[in-house]
């Protein structure tokens, strides 16, 4: 019996030693390493960055020496040599505590809003107050300078100018302009419906345009160019995200020769550049033809580094974005069990695999967050709806570049 207590003191001494050289210096903004032999623990759920670190002090993870804080996921860390720089991230020691070290810090701002109070009632009481009160009268009178604010005022004004002054697209989505007896021109090898438009506006005869991609491998893009569109049709056009009309990797030609994709039709002003097509900019969504999901990239000789434990693809993406030599990632979670989140590291994405990935939701799968559904939303078409999943142990299988980001479809400017 006295073999086991040994052992324990031990680890505990030891413990102890590495809490007693940490200070609140070393709570960084930033990631520590999180390779697969130096995580001892995680927590999808972990609110805050003070309950992450509750979890490394526990004591059922007594290998917790560090932690690192994502959004709502929580790494229990054995060691953090290097910090790596992470928006939104936090990474630090299990002791000293997080929430003692945020108040020593935050204590001095604290006081510098009671003096402010003190000097608006300096103001307010500036008959009572005695000389050496009045010598604080330079900062009451900047306090009246702020009140000119309703300036500001005016501001909303002019941000509502550039909204009326946009026009709105005169463009049907879906449908091409009838052919018969109505088509001046075609041209092949146009890949998008705006460079479509500039066409028809350099054209003399031409009033309205249509466009449209084949299906198949190089979506091959076809303008035609119209007297009028008066009449329109829907024939032969797949539905938007269709399956045969999703960009990058994925059998083609699996619906009969000749349909079409994004099909799309409209006048020759105003310019698509430049109106305004309803759409949202900083919808996620609209950046989903970045990322494929149901694959993932192929890793042979192309995988830089397996890292488990991670739940989301967005956090997956976000260490690649911060790895030199990483440019595309694939994810997925296992299918039984706790659901481990796998993400991979890749040079380039230039093959794809959908072995043992389904899109379809299984009952062994976890349900997808909300802008992953926005991501595979797009395959719930005619070629998935009514049949059985494809077997296998990857559910919510996606792969994309480091950038745009998949939250916000921002990138980074160079």
């Amino acid at each position: 019996s006295a073999c086991p207590t040994m052992k324990l003191l031990l680890v505990l001494s030891v413990v102890l030693a590495c809490a007693w050289s940490q200070s609140c210096d070393d709570f960084q903004a930033g990631s520590c390493p999180l390779a697969e032999d130096n995580i001892v623990g995680s927590d999808r759920f972990t609110d805050t960055p003070q309950a992450c670190q509750d979890l490394c002090r526990d004591f059922a993870h007594v290998d917790c020496n560090f932690f690192t804080h994502f959004d709502t996921d929580c790494y229990l860390l054995s060691s953090c040599d290097t910090v790596e720089a992470c928006e939104g991230c936090l990474s630090g020691p299990a002791d000293p505590l997080l929430s003692d070290c945020e108040a020593t810090t935050v204590a001095p701002d604290t006081t510098i809003g009671t003096t402010m109070e003190e000097t608006t009632t300096i103001g307010t009481t500036m008959e009572e107050t005695t000389m050496e009160e009045t010598t604080t009268m330079p900062e009451t009178t900047t306090m009246v300078e702020t009140t000119t604010m309703p300036e500001t005022t005016t501001m909303v004004e002019t941000t509502t100018m550039p909204a009326s002054t946009i026009p709105t697209c005169d463009v049907n989505y879906g449908e091409l302009c009838e052919e018969h007896g109505n088509l001046i021109e075609q041209i092949e090898g146009i890949n998008s419906a705006s460079d479509c438009q500039a066409v028809c506006q350099n054209h003399d005869e031409c009033n309205y345009w249509s466009h449209f991609s084949e299906e198949g491998p190089e979506h091959w893009g076809y303008c035609l160019l119209h007297y009028d569109c008066s009449r329109t049709t829907d024939e032969e056009c797949l539905p938007e995200g269709s399956h045969e009309c999703q960009k990058g990797p994925g059998p083609q030609g699996q619906a009969p020769g000749g349909w079409k994709c994004h099909c799309t039709s409209g006048a020759k002003t105003p310019d698509l550049d430049e109106c305004d097509d309803g759409s949202p900019t900083d919808d996620p969504s609209t950046c989903t033809d970045d990322f494929y999901s149901g694959w993932l990239c192929d890793e042979h000789e192309n995988e830089i580094q397996h890292i488990e434990h991670i739940s989301e693809p967005s956090d997956c993406q976000a260490i690649c974005q911060n790895h030199p030599e990483c440019y595309y990632f694939s994810h997925y979670v296992e299918e039984g069990g706790e659901h481990w989140g796998h993400c991979f590291l890749h040079y380039h994405c230039d093959k794809y695999s959908e072995k043992e990935c389904h899109r379809l939701a299984r009952p062994g799968c976890p349900p997808a967050s909300p802008l992953l559904e926005s991501f595979f939303s797009q395959f719930q078409d005619d070629d998935t709806i009514g049949k059985e999943p494809r077997p296998g142990p990857h559910c919510n299988c996606i792969c994309g570049p480091e950038y745009p980001d998949m939250d916000d479809c921002s990138s980074p400017e160079f």
